[in-house]
């Protein structure tokens, strides 16, 4: 009778950890989280928070919560970084070494709008800067590492143009891909 009883807790105890393991992450309710923090100004917190869906997204590949998770995430940081769009353009340099279709096709595109977004917000210093003569252009992504605040106003359009490059890869799958996976973060007719 006592090694029934053991058994049967034994199955109740692992029945309870199966199915608490199994339950869907429930972004809905994550994000309703995230927003209150903010209301209540606990920003940080609320990093926090998105760094749970960011993970979750990541690992279920849920590419609309990891760019609507990426995009918060940045954003948040944003009020605190002097420096936010350098900051930006790393961190999406590193989220592309692991992210895969269509997130990477994304992520591409983001990118070259931080690269232009950087030379439009920093124009006039970048126009001032001398050209120094390479051997030619080349239309590939920048290193990550590079310190962009030397560039010229070319190598900016390089950059840029070699991440909107970068984006369409994959063509025939892009062309497959149904958008309805990605209304939340689409905004239509834009």
């Amino acid at each position: 009778m006592r090694q029934l009883f053991v058994f049967l807790v034994i199955v109740i105890f692992y029945h309870q950890t199966q199915a608490q393991t199994m339950k869907p992450f429930n972004y809905e309710k994550q994000w309703k989280s995230v927003e209150d923090l903010i209301q209540k100004g606990l920003n940080q917190s609320a990093e926090k928070e998105i760094k749970v869906i960011l993970g979750n997204a990541r690992q279920e590949k849920n590419t609309e919560e990891y760019i609507r998770a990426l995009c918060s995430y940045r954003v948040s940081l944003r009020d605190r970084e002097e420096e936010s769009r350098l900051m930006d353009i790393k961190f999406f340099h590193e989220e592309l070494k692991t992210a895969s279709f269509p997130a990477k096709q994304i992520l591409y595109s983001m990118l070259a709008e931080l690269y232009w977004s950087y030379y439009n917000e920093h124009r006039y210093k970048i126009l001032d800067l001398t050209s120094v003569a390479t051997s030619s252009a080349v239309e590939m992504i920048p290193d990550p590492q590079a310190d962009i605040t030397t560039w010229t106003a070319n190598q900016f359009y390089q950059a840029t143009y070699a991440c909107y490059q970068a984006s369409l890869k994959e063509k025939s799958s892009s062309q497959q891909f149904a958008l309805g996976k990605l209304q939340r973060i689409l905004d239509p007719g834009q």
